[in-house]
């Protein structure tokens, strides 16, 4: 298959992917206000966003397994790819004993609805909720290290679709249950035997695409382990930065300034995350594509796919915070039936940071691709934690606005340095790459020149 096909399938399983994200956080708003009231909803979103911290608990093992078998199967080694698979698997299922119940003992021991303000939930039904989303979330984890496991014989698009068909049928169960006037316990729960179910799914899709990969751990060793274990370790600083910025600032609003507060924050960067939607999906089609250049020693080729995705995702994503800022307050509106109030000061500084953070995720693609992330991925989680105070000091000084503004400067200190790192290891130069980005109108003629 060409690097082209690969792509086009690419970015179509992304593009399906995007649309199901933006149906479901668009349709979650109503639906959970209509089910539980604002307060109901900041309620939710603060105790689920506890679990999602948990999204860095597979250690980076199947971002790392992924890159790895993608190189060695483009070599011919299978047996490798199939070590490295099987490794990856065994360290999953390990790791929810070991690290997720210690983890779930400690949040259950902490006075949650104090901290937060609960008013809703009760002591006892806050309890099985978290356990209910933890289970959900290792089940995830099992999941991914599926997931990747499609890419290495290029069908990374099956894959993605499957999980997106997974993501919409527990959205759509969910949905289910709150029109029927369920609560929090009954979502937490059909979440995570939905996730169960799927991972059912996912195993019989990978051994249809790929019979050669058996699922199981009988070949897997330590030496597999060993060769995951330093990208892997590096790569958990991404999954641990992205929940730490995104679940921070919401618990910061939640304690300091209510639930109330929490869903007006919450709603307002679901909304200012549209303008990402381009980013998420070249950045996530290019990647195996990227992979596969580095394990064939291709840099004019990983030079190529590095300047047009961030090229696309530059001038993309200016056209979409556009809009949105002309459309957004109008939109907003009706999407929450005016039960909560849009700060527009805060919804453009959370556009800015979205537009920052894109530009630095897609250029962070080089890095992921070739496993030489190290040190983006500390600086990533360095510039996560410094957020956390910068994000109270705003919520005390200005409230929501002080959120978004500390959003947008933390953005700003790390989009630099990722960008100048993916320049230097794709062998490009920073003058001609700026230079580049500064020429839309190429990407018109690379596309008639593929096309002709």
């Amino acid at each position: 298959m060409s690097v082209i096909r690969r792509l086009q399938q690419g970015i179509t399983a992304n593009v399906f992917g995007q649309i199901i994200n933006l149906v479901i956080q668009l349709a979650s708003v109503p639906l959970l206000l209509g089910a539980w009231g604002a307060t109901g909803m900041g309620e939710w979103l603060l105790v689920s966003s506890i679990p999602n911290y948990l999204v860095a608990g597979d250690l980076g093992l199947s971002a790392a397994a992924a890159n790895l078998m993608v190189m060695a199967v483009v070599v011919g080694d299978r047996a490798a790819a199939q070590r490295l698979f099987q490794t990856s698997l065994a360290a999953l299922a390990a790791l929810g004993p070991l690290l997720l119940l210690p983890l779930l003992a400690l949040a259950l021991a902490l006075p949650l609805r104090q901290w937060f303000g609960l008013v809703l939930l009760d002591e006892g039904t806050v309890d099985i909720v978290l356990a209910l989303l933890v289970l959900r979330m290792w089940l995830v984890l099992l999941a991914g290290g599926l997931i990747v496991a499609f890419r290495c014989d290029g069908h990374y698009a099956i894959g993605n679709h499957l999980s997106n068909l997974v993501r919409l049928t527990e959205f759509i169960i969910m949905a289910l249950v709150l029109l029927a006037g369920g609560g929090m316990l009954a979502v937490a729960g059909v979440m995570a035997a939905v996730q169960a179910a799927g991972l059912l799914v996912l195993a019989i899709g990978l051994r249809r695409c790929s019979p050669w990969l058996a699922i199981g751990w009988r070949d897997a060793d330590r030496e597999s382990l060993r060769q995951m274990a330093r990208p892997a370790l590096s790569y958990v600083g991404f999954p641990l930065a992205a929940a730490c910025n995104q679940q921070a600032p919401l618990m910061i609003a939640g304690m300091l300034l209510g639930p109330s507060a929490a869903a007006a924050l919450a709603t307002g960067r679901t909304l200012a995350r549209l303008a990402q939607l381009a980013n998420n999906i070249i950045g996530t089609s290019t990647w195996p594509e990227m992979s596969r250049a580095f394990g064939e020693k291709a840099m004019a080729r990983v030079r190529l796919i590095n300047r047009t995705a961030v090229k696309a995702g530059l001038w993309l994503g200016l056209v979409a915070l556009a809009g949105l800022w002309l459309l957004g307050p109008f939109a907003y509106h009706l999407w929450t039936g005016n039960q909560i109030v849009l700060d527009q000061t805060m919804f453009l500084l959370l556009l800015l940071a979205g537009l920052v953070s894109g530009l630095g995720s897609m250029a962070l693609v080089v890095l992921t691709a070739s496993n030489r992330h190290g040190g983006a991925a500390g600086l990533t989680l360095v510039v996560s934690l410094l957020a956390v105070p910068a994000c109270y000091a705003g919520a005390w000084l200005a409230g929501l606005t002080g959120i978004a503004a500390a959003l947008l400067f933390c953005e700003l200190l790390l989009a630099v340095p990722v960008i100048r790192a993916s320049v230097r290891e794709s062998g490009d130069d920073l003058p001609g790459f700026l230079a580049a980005l500064a020429d839309p109108l190429a990407l018109y003629r690379l596309w008639r020149d593929r096309r002709g």
